[in-house]
């Protein structure tokens, strides 16, 4: 099971009857997961172009963990729960997600008020 935002629901129950019940981005041959291609067509080089596109340089999938884990904090989400939507056994492992995210620590910082 993995927890989904509301809106993506919309879009993957679109996309699901497109690839088939076994895989959410299958290959050509839809017989196993979308994982080869010739150079520049694989899964990691499509998100790393993407990536280039879009200004962000060494874009990579482990990227959306790093980044999620990061604004999680931002959205309430506490570190246990953190630790199973992301899956990890031990919360050592889940931390090395999670960076400070600096807007973040100045609203924070923003709330003290000295009078």
């Amino acid at each position: 099971m993995l927890p989904i935002a509301e809106p993506l629901g919309g879009v993957l129950a679109s996309w699901v009857p497109l690839c088939g019940p076994e895989w959410l981005f299958p290959g050509t041959t839809r017989r196993n997961y979308w994982h080869g291609g010739s150079a520049g067509y694989r899964p990691v080089d499509r998100v790393r172009q993407l990536g280039e596109r879009a200004g962000v340089e060494g874009l990579t999938i482990l990227s959306f963990r790093h980044s999620f884990a990061t604004l999680a904090e931002g959205w309430g989400i506490g570190e246990l729960m953190l630790q199973r939507i992301l899956r990890h056994s031990r919360p050592q492992t889940q931390r090395a997600y999670r960076h400070h995210d600096a807007e973040l620590l100045r609203q924070a910082v923003g709330k003290v008020r000295f009078e």
